[in-house]
C-alpha cells in the first residue's frame, strides 16, 4: 500500500505539472512570495551572469515567457523532481548545511524560457561536504521564481509541489552540485525548535511530512546518524 501511495502521489503531481506550477491565476498577481525578476533584466548585465544565463537556457523549447499566457512547459522534466528522494537524502546530497537565508534573487535564462533563483546563504553548521565552511554566505540555486513584466503582473513559475525558503529564515539545506552551482534537493525550516519541510503538503503525502512538526534536536541527530550511515 505504502508504494502504491507514493505511486499515486508521483502521478498526481504529473498531471498537476510534475513540470511546473503557473496559469491564469499567476497572470493577475501584483506581488509574490517568490523571488522576483524584471523580464527585461538580461539586458546591461556583465559577463559573468550572462554565462549563467545562458547555462539555464531551453533550446528545445518553442515557447518564451510572455505577459498574455501561461507557459506550462518552462521548465520540463522527465519525472518528477523527488522520484528517488529519502526524507533524509544524504546520499544524494553533496553538501548539508545549516544556516540562514539573507537574500533571494531571481534571475531569468538567456533565452528567457526558463527562471532560476539564487539564495543567498550564511552558513551556521556544514554536516557534509568541504565546498563551503562555517560563516561561509553561500549561494544556493533553486529553479523557478516569478517574473514580472512591463504590464505589471507578476507570473510566478516553480515544479510542483516545491517550495522556496524565505529571507531571515532558518533552514537545513540538502544540495547537489552541478558544476559552479549548489542545487536545492529539499530541505527543512527550523523554527521554535521544530521541523517544518520547505517541499510538499501535509495533504499530499510526501516523504518528508514524516518530519513534520520533529523537534530539532532529534530531527538533527537523525540526520548525522544517516550521514554517519554513508547517506542511506
Amino acid at each position: 500500500m505504502k508504494h502504491l501511495a507514493t505511486l499515486v502521489i508521483c502521478l498526481a503531481i504529473m498531471l498537476a505539472g510534475g513540470k511546473l506550477i503557473t496559469g491564469q491565476r499567476a497572470q493577475k498577481l501584483t506581488r509574490s512570495n517568490l523571488p522576483i525578476v524584471d523580464y527585461d533584466s538580461t539586458k546591461n548585465v556583465d559577463r559573468a551572469r550572462q554565462e549563467k544565463n545562458l547555462k539555464y537556457n531551453r533550446p528545445g523549447l518553442t515557447k518564451s515567457l510572455k505577459d498574455n499566457e501561461a507557459v506550462e512547459e518552462l521548465l520540463p522534466i522527465n519525472a518528477p523532481w523527488m522520484v528517488g528522494l529519502s526524507a533524509i537524502p544524504a546520499d544524494k546530497s553533496d553538501v548539508i548545511i545549516i544556516g540562514r537565508v539573507v537574500d533571494r534573487k531571481a534571475f531569468i535564462s538567456e533565452d528567457k524560457k526558463a527562471v532560476y533563483s539564487e539564495l543567498s546563504f550564511k552558513v551556521e553548521s556544514v554536516l557534509k561536504g568541504d565546498q563551503v565552511s562555517q560563516d561561509d554566505i553561500t549561494s544556493v540555486t533553486r529553479y523557478g521564481g516569478a517574473v514580472r513584466f512591463q504590464s505589471g503582473k507578476i507570473h510566478e513559475f516553480r515544479f510542483a509541489a516545491q517550495g522556496f525558503p524565505a529571507t531571515n529564515k532558518r533552514y537545513i539545506l540538502f544540495l547537489k552540485r552541478d558544476q559552479n552551482d549548489l542545487l536545492i534537493l529539499t530541505g527543512y525550516q527550523l523554527m521554535n525548535g521544530f521541523v517544518t519541510p520547505i517541499d510538499g503538503s501535509p495533504e499530499m503525502g510526501m516523504v518528508f511530512e514524516k518530519y513534520r512538526g520533529v523537534e530539532e534536536p532529534i530531527f538533527l541527530k537523525e540526520v548525522s546518524e544517516v550521514i554517519s550511515k554513508g547517506g542511506r
